[in-house]
């Protein structure tokens, strides 16, 4: 029996994984990444990965688009108030307020394209500000993800393509705002 993986080369390969999670990345939420896209999807917990349709499969699987055979239009208010505590002591951060607006469109081609492609977007804007950003003071405690991100308009794009009656790829984006510049830090001219 053949085997091209040395013992030597599978321990490398072992350590390459798990140093993987130690790789420190951004992080960046919005409303529905903090408490779900629609009614059905957030009483779900966000387990509707395969049955999601209409404007809710933009944001959770692109690929369910084209398994409607009409176009929708949904709208939608979310509210959610968060209750934080950091060492024990309470935490307050604003609610999570967003109207939410989306479509899902198949697309009428003919012939062979029949039935097989369907479009989607969704657009989710924060009731009480466009854009949020906090900078406490250096060692504050606190929330970033939850307390910012919170406020963000965010712009929900996807596509699907059906390719066997039960196989169906997708493909989607999602672009949220945000502050681009740099926070300077220093003493003022009287020290």
């Amino acid at each position: 029996m053949y085997d091209d993986a040395s013992p030597s080369g599978v321990r490398v390969l072992r350590l390459i994984f798990i140093l993987l999670f130690f790789v420190p990345v951004a992080s960046s939420a919005s409303v529905p990444d903090l408490v779900g896209y629609g009614a059905r999807a957030t009483a779900m917990v966000g387990g509707v990965a395969t049955s999601a349709r209409g404007a809710a499969a933009v944001y959770y699987n692109p690929a369910a688009l084209v398994h409607q055979n009409k176009a929708t239009v949904s709208i939608g208010f979310v509210h959610s108030d968060f209750k934080l505590e950091i060492d024990g002591m309470a935490h307050k951060a604003p609610a999570a307020d967003a109207l939410h607006f989306g479509f899902a469109l198949p697309l009428p081609f003919g012939g062979f394209l029949s039935e097989r492609i369907a479009i989607g977007a969704s657009f989710v804007v924060p009731r009480k500000s466009i854009f949020m950003a906090k900078v406490p003071a250096p060692g504050t405690l606190n929330f970033p993800i939850v307390e910012t991100r919170s406020q963000t308009v965010s712009l929900i794009a996807g596509m699907g393509l059906k390719l066997t009656k039960h196989l169906s790829i997708g493909a989607g984006i999602m672009a949220l705002s945000a502050l681009e510049g740099a926070i300077v830090v220093s003493p003022d001219p009287t020290g």
